[in-house]
C-alpha cells in the first residue's frame, strides 16, 4: 500500500502531522504534499489527489479543516478517488459544520475531524495511527504546546517554537510539493526539532522581515464595532501569527487580522484574557471562505484581490467592518479555550 499525506502548509502542526508517518510508515517524502483550505494550494491538492494513479492507496489528510463552499468540490474528488480502489483517512481538530461531517463521513473509510479543545493534528495522528515511544511523546507535546499558543515549562521551547512559526513561513511558498517543507518534515522525522533547515530560515526571515513588520503596524487600520477593536494590517513576507501578536500587543486590539498582499492569504487572532476568554473569530473566517479554530482562523482571498494597491485594500477593510458589524454589532460570541466554553455577551 503506498500512503500519501496531505497536510497544512502554514505551521508546526501540518509538518509534525506529516512526520508522523513518515516516521513510523516509512512514508517517502515525495509521497508528502501540503495544503490548505482554499485558494490555489487546495485547487492544486484537488489536482493530485485525481492524478493518484491505480487501487490500494491510502491518503491520510491531516491538519486541513473544512470550508463549506468547497465541500463538493472536495467531496468528488475523494469520492473518485475511493472509487479507484484506495482509502482516505482525515484527522482534523478544526471547526466543522454537522453538514460538512455528515458529507464527509459518507466518504471517509476514518474520520476524527471538528473542534477539539484536547489535540492537535499532530496529536490526532500520533494518538490513531502511530506506535508510542519516546519521540513521539515529546513531538506530540511540543506541538500541542505550539498549535494552542500555550507557553511551555520548558522556557528553550517557548523560544524554538517562535523560532519554527517564523520559519515555516519563511520556507512556505505556496506549493503542495514544497522542497523546503518536505525537508523540514524529513528533520522532524529524524528526531531533530532544532535543524538546520530551520535556524538557516529563521537568521533569513528574521533579517528580512524587521523592515515589513514596522510598516505593516505602522499602517494598520482599527475597526471598533461594540467596543471590540480590530487591527487589520495588509503586509508581505511576516508569519501570520508573529504580525497578528504585535499587532494586539501594539495596537491594543481585541482581534488581529493579516492579510498578505502577495498570496491573499489571511490570518485572524483573537486575544485572550487571564481566563482564556477571546473574542470568536471563525465566523468572520467562514464570511471571508475560510475556516479554522474559535480564537485562529484563516481564509485565502487569491492573488486576483489587487491587496497591494490603495483600492483594494479600502474595499478590503470595508468587507471587514461589514462583516464585524453583522457579527459583533449587537451581542459578542466569545470562547474559552480551556474549557471549550462559547459566552455570548
Amino acid at each position: 500500500m503506498n500512503i500519501y499525506s496531505l497536510t497544512h502548509a502554514s505551521d508546526l502542526d501540518g509538518m509534525a502531522s506529516a512526520a508522523m508517518l513518515v516516521r513510523y510508515y516509512k512514508v517517502p517524502i515525495g509521497n508528502v504534499f501540503f495544503g490548505s483550505y482554499s485558494g490555489k494550494i487546495f485547487e492544486d491538492s484537488m489536482k493530485l489527489i485525481s492524478g493518484i494513479e491505480g487501487p490500494g492507496n491510502l491518503l491520510v489528510i491531516a491538519d486541513i479543516g473544512m470550508v463549506s463552499e468547497d465541500l463538493e468540490r472536495i467531496a468528488d474528488v475523494l469520492s473518485d478517488f475511493k472509487k479507484r480502489g484506495n482509502y482516505v483517512f482525515w484527522l482534523d481538530h478544526h471547526v466543522w459544520t454537522d453538514d460538512e461531517v455528515k458529507r464527509m463521513s459518507d466518504i471517509c473509510d476514518f474520520m476524527i475531524v471538528g473542534e477539539n479543545k484536547d489535540f492537535c493534528g499532530t496529536e490526532l495522528v500520533y494518538k490513531f495511527l502511530c506506535p508510542r515511544d519516546k519521540f513521539g511523546d515529546r513531538l506530540a507535546n511540543f506541538t500541542h504546546v505550539s498549535d494552542f499558543a500555550l507557553d511551555s515549562a520548558i522556557a528553550n521551547d517557548n523560544k524554538l517554537i517562535k523560532k519554527i512559526s517564523m520559519s515555516v513561513k519563511y520556507l512556505n511558498d505556496g506549493r503542495i510539493a514544497n522542497p523546503k517543507l518536505r525537508d523540514f518534515v524529513s528533520c522532524l522525522a529524524s528526531g531533530s526539532l532544532d535543524c538546520n533547515v530551520i535556524n538557516n530560515a529563521y537568521s533569513e526571515y528574521f533579517r528580512e522581515s524587521r523592515p515589513y513588520l514596522k510598516e505593516a503596524l505602522e499602517s494598520a487600520n482599527i475597526i471598533e464595532v461594540n467596543g471590540i477593536r480590530i487591527a487589520l494590517s495588509f503586509g508581505r513576507k511576516l508569519s501570520s501569527q508573529e504580525a497578528c501578536m504585535e499587532l494586539m500587543k501594539r495596537k491594543n486590539a481585541d482581534v488581529a487580522i493579516f492579510v498578505n498582499v502577495e498570496s491573499g492569504d489571511g490570518s485572524i487572532r483573537s486575544a485572550r484574557d487571564t481566563d482564556s476568554w477571546g473574542v470568536e473569530n471563525t465566523g468572520m473566517a467562514k464570511a471571508l471562505k475560510g475556516g479554522g479554530h474559535p480564537l485562529a482562523s484563516g481564509f485565502s482571498l487569491g492573488k486576483k484581490q489587487q491587496l497591494g494597491t490603495t483600492a483594494g485594500q479600502e474595499k478590503m477593510i470595508k468587507r471587514v467592518r461589514g462583516i464585524a458589524q453583522k457579527l459583533y454589532g449587537k451581542r459578542i460570541m466569545y470562547y474559552q479555550q480551556n474549557t471549550g466554553k462559547f459566552s455570548t455577551r
